[in-house]
């Protein structure tokens, strides 16, 4: 009878050869939450991401069969290796409880692959999801057919004297549980303890979004919110006394109380189908995704022991740092925003800001001396005034100008060939699926939305990329305590 063998993917990245021999024996019935026991002495095991999505395979011959899917909760050091333990993600659903009501023109497995698709986005098939009226998900294409759906949500930044204002092809209007049938449903799902934004009297905005599902309708209405609040706040804040518009001069009134009141997006929203339907709305609570609870320190704590490491770095006085320590400093911070910050695109931009302090720290080779860079500016202007040699004179200094910009980068590189020197510099050697991940999918999303195209980013994406970074992080925080 042969052993079954076991396959450990993270995040699709295969780590099985850190499988030790004691666990590759074990039936997958066993396996009802991963327990596995990692190589110690292998240096691949700091290149796996604790955060990601954990498969487990179990494989007799040409037959595999995933023994487990989920995430891991707790690892640490055993006395011959590193074990991990996870949970179903399905428990992930009991650990995020999420606020608001649900209208019964929802079908039940409508509402199944809304959470799955929030939750773990991976393990969203609408083929195996039976919406409980008959067929499954894929079946009812009506449900996810574009058509518009009303979006409301609470705007606490603004007090109306009029009932109604119209902005930006919005409703900023006063709230009332008697009044329209929205405002009636959003009273009735509201909890016992209604947040204060949501109570009668206080505004809200309304607005229309055109949109492919309830998850859709909701992403595409924060977007329009945000955008909203952005404008809010700059023309709240907006300290110059005039401005032109047109042909004409526009004088701005200013208020000084404006400008310091709070411009932030509520985390409560309510989505309304526009099908001949009035009971297909969904009332939702954004969970943060980042707790309030505090974190419980005990006797030899795992963060208090990695304080080791850091304790030269973050004990030194302020005027003693060296350029790369201040580098490594604020390269931790941009870390430590991008984990903070609600809007993933903002996370992106820092985890990018990250990046940029890392190699900013780094000293790059010089691959051209002076004397090579006055001799190329030198061949460059003589080839110049041989080919434009009836231009203009603006023309021709404007060229000239352009070829001394470019050879002072000349010793410059992008940030990826600086991210390369700085991994060859540290030792690092990150799987090449990261790499990927990071160059090839997160650079290009940033880069989208630096440019004005459509940029989105998935949290899990976000958290993926930190994870890539902080093992850069650790590897300069230990290259610069070697220099001391």
């Amino acid at each position: 009878m042969p052993t079954n063998k076991l396959r450990l993917l993270v995040n699709d990245i295969d780590f099985s050869d850190l499988l030790v021999d004691a666990v590759s024996g074990r039936s997958a019935t066993l396996v009802a939450m991963l327990e596995a026991a990692l190589n110690k002495e292998s240096s691949r095991l700091q290149y796996l991401d604790l955060r990601g999505r954990v498969i487990l395979e179990t494989i007799q011959g040409d037959e595999v069969v995933r023994a487990f899917t989920g995430y891991v909760v707790q690892a640490g050091e055993g006395e011959t290796s590193y074990r991990l333990s996870g949970t179903d993600p399905r428990c992930i659903l009991q650990d995020e409880q999420t606020g608001g009501a649900l209208g019964r023109g929802l079908l039940p497995g409508e509402i199944i692959y809304y959470l799955i698709e929030d939750t773990m986005p991976q393990s969203a098939d609408k083929a195996m999801i039976h919406t409980g009226v008959g067929g499954t998900v894929a079946d009812a294409d009506w449900v996810f057919r574009s058509r518009r759906y009303v979006f409301i949500a609470p705007f606490p930044c603004c007090t109306l004297e009029l009932p109604e204002i119209e902005l930006a092809d919005a409703t900023l209007y006063v709230a009332d549980s008697g009044g329209s049938e929205d405002d009636q449903i959003i009273a009735r799902g509201l909890p016992t303890d209604v947040p204060p934004e949501w109570g009668d009297g206080r505004t809200r905005v309304r607005f229309y979004v055109r949109a492919e599902g309830f998850l859709d309708a909701f992403q595409k209405g924060q977007d329009r919110l945000r955008r909203l609040v952005d404008y809010v706040s700059f023309a709240a804040n907006l300290s110059t006394p005039s401005y032109r518009s047109g042909n004409k001069q526009q004088y701005h009134t200013f208020e000084r109380s404006r400008i310091i009141t709070d411009f932030s997006e509520s985390r409560w929203a309510y989505v309304r189908d526009t099908v001949p339907r009035p009971d297909r709305y969904w009332l939702r609570w954004f969970a943060p995704h980042r707790s309030q609870r505090s974190i419980t320190l005990r006797e030899d704590d795992p963060l208090v022991k990695l304080y080791s490491l850091f304790q030269q770095l973050m004990g030194e006085e302020d005027e003693r740092l060296t350029r790369s320590q201040r580098a490594l400093l604020s390269a931790i911070h941009a870390l430590r925003r991008s984990r903070q910050a609600p809007y993933t695109l903002d996370a992106l931009h820092h985890l990018w800001q990250c990046v940029e302090f890392l190699v900013g720290g780094n000293t790059l080779p010089e691959l051209f001396t002076k004397n090579d860079r006055r001799a190329l500016g030198k061949a460059a202007r003589c080839l110049m005034r041989r080919r434009y040699e009836e231009g203009n004179p603006s023309e021709r200094q404007k060229r000239e100008k352009r070829i001394d910009n470019m050879l002072a980068r000349l010793n410059d590189l992008p940030l990826q060939g600086k991210w390369q020197v700085f991994c060859e510099e540290h030792g690092l050697e990150f799987p090449q699926e990261d790499l990927d991940f990071l160059w090839k999918t997160m650079r290009p999303i940033r880069n989208n939305d630096v440019h004005g195209n459509t940029a989105t980013v998935d949290r899990a994406y976000v958290d993926r990329a930190a994870v890539i970074l902080e093992k850069a992080v650790i590897a300069a925080v230990e290259a610069s305590n070697r220099q001391r």
